[in-house]
């Protein structure tokens, strides 16, 4: 048992409350021994990679980097991935010296980073593929990371009861604007859809505000596949879901249900 202004451990992070304008506000921080554990990882895969390429070497850090972040992104993390990140940069600036201990700061700087866009110094090599070619690999930076907060799904919603489709079909939207499946809506606006919106016929783009509308809904057995769902505007979505419910679908008799004659 302990306080809560104490705080305490629990997979990973730090839950405590912290005194905020005489009130006490809430915060959940990834935990000092997560962080600890995490950054002496990249220690020891550090050492063990101490001859590989650093092409190579990011390949191995990157999707370490990529987890870690990805499991504390949900909570009050900013300046932790800022303060993991610079500490990362120390021990992979200390990993290059030491390959080329008779060279000065400035040139191990020169060979092993790079300046992308406006970040100086980023962690970066190229990897010589099967055919020839070179593939640039570039570090990942935490701080780039943005922060989103885990939403609650609404206590009596459920996802076989057909009044909470529309609920449904919005909370998956707004993960699917911010995950992997963007790229699936980005196929399916430009190469199914011709860039619009079935409803209103208007441009419909990914950077437009826009809702999915499953074919069959998810209370009648509906998959989120891209053969069962329409991307529309979100203003159009209302309007496109009386627009489908009026669709009178063909019957279509089975042979099984055919009788000789």
């Amino acid at each position: 048992m302990t306080h809560i202004t104490e705080g305490f451990d629990f997979l990973g992070q730090n839950v405590r409350k912290y005194p905020s304008q005489g009130k006490l506000k809430l915060l959940i921080k990834p935990s000092e021994n997560n962080i600890h554990s995490f950054l002496d990882d990249i220690r020891k895969l550090l050492r063990k990679a101490r001859s590989i390429t650093q092409a190579r070497l990011i390949m191995q850090l990157n999707p370490k980097i990529r987890g870690w972040v990805n499991f504390h992104r949900s909570v009050v993390a900013k300046d932790v991935f800022t303060t993991v990140d610079k500490t990362i940069w120390n021990l992979l600036f200390s990993w290059a010296k030491r390959r080329h201990p008779k060279k000065n700061t400035q040139w191990v700087l020169n060979k092993y980073n790079k300046r992308i866009g406006k970040v100086n110094h980023r962690f970066s090599g190229f990897e010589i593929q099967k055919d020839g070619t070179f593939k640039e690999r570039t570090l990942l930076l935490m701080r780039y990371t943005p922060i989103r907060r885990h939403v609650k799904i609404r206590q009596t919603a459920q996802p076989y009861d057909n009044q909470y489709d529309e609920y449904f079909e919005k909370r998956t939207t707004g993960k699917w604007k911010n995950n992997s499946q963007r790229v699936c809506v980005l196929r399916k606006i430009s190469s199914c859809q011709q860039a619009k919106c079935p409803c209103c016929a208007a441009e419909l783009t990914i950077e437009n505000n826009w809702c999915i509308s499953l074919k069959r809904k998810a209370s009648k057995g509906g998959k989120y596949k891209s053969d069962n769902f329409d991307v529309v505007h979100s203003k159009c979505y209302d309007e496109w879901q009386k627009k489908r419910t009026a669709f009178v679908q063909p019957v279509t008799s089975k042979k099984g249900d055919l009788k000789r004659a």
